[in-house]
């Protein structure tokens, strides 16, 4: 109540309580205090104290767990990703916001997940049901596109002796990753094959690949030192151990496209390729490739350079490749019908008092009650048909990663029959909000940036042009320094592609029907700026180019009065070195004519000679020491300008 009610001071001194009683209870396991550090954040925040209540938040995260309590783990999100949206800190927010929406996903409270990996499906479970294990299965676009089947075909050809070696292969965003995330490897999970349970082992990054497969087994084989995995043959060494720990260990390298970017040249690629040799002849042991089909020739080095005896040397044999391509428009049916009906219904379900404790009622979270959602559960079957037939107009197929897009947009603006998404528009539409959200992500003070990317990844061709990052760089001037948050933001998102190439990696729009708008929307206004900054980019560049001129020749004037300097004082020394040696000269003169009285007048000439060069020898030092003070004070003044 005292949250409810606006009473912080009182909501913060009943947490801190209940937190001093429950710490005392050493029988509670730390999840369970997680609420009360919610709760204490909240109140912090009504305070004004943000610091303080990210620091309780971060604490109710760490502690917390989604399968014991999805919803307090979601709404433990969302809020503190929007105090580290305040705070300016986007990336962290949007990792933040990415994360909640995997967990209300496999949780069932969303739909859709927009452009992200599909994870396995899981149900929040009752922590004091001990004997309730909690086990992934597969998620439901999988089961209802009839992907399922690729998924068995999958598991058969893992089941059998005949293929050792996999190389699945598709267009970008058909689902290859999470047909692998979300399907296979739950699957191989959850029964042993001929009496081996399975050990899937997932690799996406190839910067230090040994070191990551050595982390893999680790955290699969506690009896493991990850220390001691740091080289191939200590891999494979583990490898054949893995036969007599009863295991089948499937290698599974996702997105191996990239691997080839890493590495450039064949020399450091051949490591690898060595490793992937002596797997496919090690027994209890598969290896699985999944890449872009525009990549698949890439493979034939690996052909070239070793004896795949096992393959029957033919890397690409239509028995290895197994092809993955877009959904049909009945399966695309199917998939919207089973996950509207079916998400949406939250699998636990929560009181109002239950949701005003956890604080989802002004959080904003979509779903989450289930009271409030039911019955908006499914979409109606004309939107449906209409739907699926925008979807597949060009192609006459539907890509998983736009069903995505758009089912998630859906859901957002709470669209469930054919005439409400007519009256929004199309769902060109539809995706155009994504992209407005994406934008929104970045941050308002990165918003003219994110729109100028958008912008130039554009032609007047209504294409889609690969652009690099430098190309990128070239015509955005003074927003540079912001261009790496938002390409990172981008292609996370979904919006933006990046793919990997030598010698740089490039960045395209994810869909063609993204550039009319963008280029019709804020055409004039983006061209408009573009000019502007091309401008300063030229001021700044004949700038620099000026200055460079100066700052060359006040080097060389600073040289060559360090050379004038170095002269002068050298003629200096010589002179009183000359003057030392006559005024000794003169003294023993002096000496010699009280003996000598004849010489007594010439001696005395020598002495005023010897005088008169001392008194010159003085002003020129005295000459030497003021040009000194003027090549200083030039080279004080020239550093000045330079700076």
């Amino acid at each position: 109540m005292a949250l409810q009610e606006s009473r912080w001071r009182d909501a913060r001194q009943l947490a801190e309580t209940a937190l001093q009683i429950l710490n005392d209870i050493s029988s509670l396991a730390p999840y369970e205090l997680s609420l009360y550090q919610f709760l204490l954040a909240r109140a912090d925040q009504g305070l004004g104290e943000v610091t303080a209540a990210i620091e309780h938040l971060q604490i109710a995260k760490t502690a917390s767990k989604p399968q014991y309590d999805p919803q307090l783990y979601i709404s433990i999100l969302e809020r503190l990703r929007l105090l580290y949206f305040d705070k300016t800190e986007y990336r962290l927010a949007f990792n933040l916001k990415q994360e909640q929406l995997q967990i209300e996903h496999q949780y069932g409270f969303r739909a859709f997940v927009g452009a992200s990996y599909l994870n396995p499906q899981r149900q929040a479970i009752n922590p004091a049901q001990l004997q309730v294990e909690n086990t992934d299965s597969v998620a439901q676009e999988i089961a209802a596109s009839g992907r399922s089947q690729d998924v068995t075909r999958l598991r058969d050809r893992i089941s059998g002796t005949e293929h050792k070696l996999t190389v699945i292969h598709g267009q970008s965003g058909v689902g290859k990753s999470s047909i692998l995330q979300g399907g296979l490897i739950p699957t191989l999970q959850q029964q042993p094959i001929e009496g081996r349970n399975v050990l899937p082992i997932l690799l996406r990054v190839y910067t230090d690949w040994v070191g990551m497969l050595g982390q893999c087994l680790k955290a699969n084989i506690q009896s493991l030192n990850a220390s001691s995995l740091n080289s191939p043959g200590a891999i494979e060494a583990e490898l054949r151990n893995n036969a007599d720990r009863n295991l089948l260990t499937v290698l599974i390298f996702d997105q191996f496209e990239e691997f080839f970017f890493v590495y450039p040249d064949q020399g450091d690629r051949r490591s690898f390729y060595e490793f992937l040799h002596i797997c496919l002849d090690i027994p209890f042991v598969k290896v699985i490739l999944s890449l872009r089909e525009d990549y698949l020739h890439y493979l034939l080095e690996l052909e070239r350079l070793f004896d795949l005896k096992v393959i029957n040397n033919n890397i690409l044999a239509k028995n290895i490749r197994y092809y993955l391509g877009n959904f049909s428009p009945e399966d695309a049916k199917t998939v919207i019908q089973t996950l509207t009906q079916q998400n949406l219904s939250p699998n636990l379900s929560l009181t109002r008092r239950e949701a005003m404790n956890y604080g989802l009622t002004d959080v904003g979270l979509e779903g989450v009650i289930a009271e409030e959602t039911r019955n908006q559960s499914s979409l109606e079957a004309a939107l449906i048909e209409q739907l699926v037939q925008d979807l597949a107009v060009k192609i006459g197929e539907v890509r998983p990663i736009e069903l995505q897009l758009v089912g998630m947009q859906l859901q957002t603006k709470k669209i469930t029959t054919l005439k409400q998404y007519q009256d929004f528009g199309t769902k060109e539409n539809l995706v155009e909000g994504f992209l407005e959200s994406v934008i929104k992500d970045c941050g308002a003070e990165n918003e003219r940036a994110a729109r100028l990317i958008l912008y130039l990844l554009t032609d007047e061709n209504g294409t889609r042009p690969l652009k690099t990052r430098a190309e990128l760089t070239a015509k955005l001037a003074a927003e540079t320094d912001r261009l790496d948050l938002i390409l990172d933001i981008f292609v996370q998102s979904g919006l933006v592609l990046l793919l990997p190439e030598s010698p740089a990696d490039r960045y395209q729009l994810v869909h063609d029907y993204l550039v009319s708008f963008i280029r019709q929307q804020q055409g004039n206004e983006i061209l408009a700026k573009l000019a502007l900054a091309e401008e300063q980019l030229k001021q700044e560049q004949e700038a620099k180019q000026i200055l460079a001129v100066a700052n060359q020749e006040a080097e060389a004037k600073i040289r060559e009065g360090q050379k004038r300097f170095k002269i002068s004082s050298r003629l200096s020394v010589f002179l009183l070195v000359v003057s030392g040696i006559a005024s000794v000269y003169a003294v023993i003169q002096v000496g010699t004519a009280s003996k000598a009285n004849e010489n007594q007048q010439q001696a005395e000439r020598k002495l005023t000679k010897t005088e008169d060069d001392y008194r010159r020898t003085i002003q020129s030092l005295e000459e030497t020491e003021r040009k000194q003070a003027q090549l200083a004070l030039f080279y004080a003044s020239g550093k000045r300008k330079i700076r």
